[in-house]
């Protein structure tokens, strides 16, 4: 039976899952990496420590596991590559190709698969890819391959395994969200495009804004004050000047109506597409945030959408009330299990070509 070990790097967190074969053995993570408090959690056991850096942390999951065959990385963006793809000097090539288009995460991802490097490993991304025009220069989008993606595929398909739904708009909502368009168990939609700063308003990045107001910042502050203005310093954080949703949150901040707005516009796109079958809520703040869901869910009155008040309240599954047209789900998602199947897929298909 093969030991697969499930890694999910994030900018100060290492959450990992171990399987052996198709069966969870046992899961954990070293959190808050570089600051104060960190800590390693072993199933149901927690151990304050000094964490400094990815290394440190790295060794400390693969010390306690101890024997592994392979290693899967959630990698955020692949270009036009989805699924699983086994490592080689290659695909590290192509992950860093798309550094600048992801470079919250793919640096990080990149590193974390160099210190694995004595081990068999996968990446699986976490992009999806759209046949959909984009309105600039023909020449131009040939020229330098510009596509519309999207993101959080993992957790979007997670929500379609988990869910019996037929078409479902999926809300991916934590420090980075997206809404996802499911039609006949397809993605055929999400709300980020070419790279993960588009969509919904986020932690720290701006998500849509108007590209005269990108353009405008360019001219004035530079092109690298810009990158770092929207991807580190926009969103909750440039609102507020606080990236901790939470707090903002049980404060009723009025930055969560601007959160809130705008991923209702999203929603409603969505409506217009397709007949609805479910709303889905997941992420640190789908499925932990109650107040948010309410305060999504109150607004879709028009399409005949109604929550559970008592139900939402304690994150079940189901949250919607008898009377909504449109089922409203909370739901605990399972990326790795996801990365697993993807991983044995290939695993099987290269055994037995």
């Amino acid at each position: 039976m093969l030991k697969i070990l499930i890694l999910n790097v994030g900018s100060s967190s290492v959450k990992f899952k171990l399987y052996d074969e198709s069966n969870l053995e046992s899961s954990g993570g070293v959190y808050n990496i570089g600051m104060d408090g960190s800590h390693f959690k072993f199933n149901e056991t927690k151990e304050e420590m000094k964490v400094k850096n990815l290394k440190k942390a790295l060794n400390l999951v693969l010390e306690k596991i101890g024997h592994i065959d392979i290693i899967g990385h959630r990698v955020v963006h692949g270009g036009l590559l989805h699924g699983a793809h086994l490592v080689d000097k290659d695909l590290i090539g192509i992950i860093k190709n798309n550094n600048e288009l992801a470079p919250l995460h793919n640096p990080l991802q990149l590193n974390a698969i160099k210190l694995c490097s004595k081990y068999k490993q996968y990446a699986v991304f976490d992009s999806l890819f759209f046949d959909e025009e984009i309105p600039i220069n023909k020449e131009i989008i040939d020229k330098y391959h510009l596509r519309k993606y999207g993101f959080h595929g993992l957790a979007h398909k997670s929500v379609n395994e988990i869910l019996k739904e037929k078409n479902i708009i999926s809300c991916h909502l934590g420090s980075g969200s997206s809404i996802s368009l499911i039609e006949n168990k397809k993605i055929i939609n999400n709300s980020m495009g070419f790279t993960p700063l588009d969509g919904v308003m986020m932690a720290t990045r701006s998500g849509n804004i108007e590209p005269g107001l990108v353009l405008f910042l360019v001219e004035k502050i530079g092109y690298d004050k810009t990158m770092k203005m929207l991807y580190h310093e926009s969103g909750f954080k440039g609102l507020t000047g606080n990236e901790n949703i939470e707090n903002l949150i049980k404060k009723n901040d009025k930055s969560v109506d601007v959160f809130v707005d705008s991923v209702l516009k999203y929603i409603a796109y969505s409506f217009t597409k397709i007949k609805i079958d479910a709303i889905s809520f997941s992420g640190g703040i789908g499925e932990n945030e109650h107040k948010v869901r309410e305060k999504i869910v109150t607004r879709l009155k028009i399409f005949d959408v109604f929550l559970d008040k008592k139900k939402n309240e304690k994150n079940d599954l189901l949250i919607s009330s008898k009377k909504s047209k449109v089922k409203v789900y909370c739901v605990k998602i399972d990326e790795e299990e996801v990365m697993l199947k993807e991983i044995l897929k290939q695993e099987r298909m290269t055994s037995h070509p």
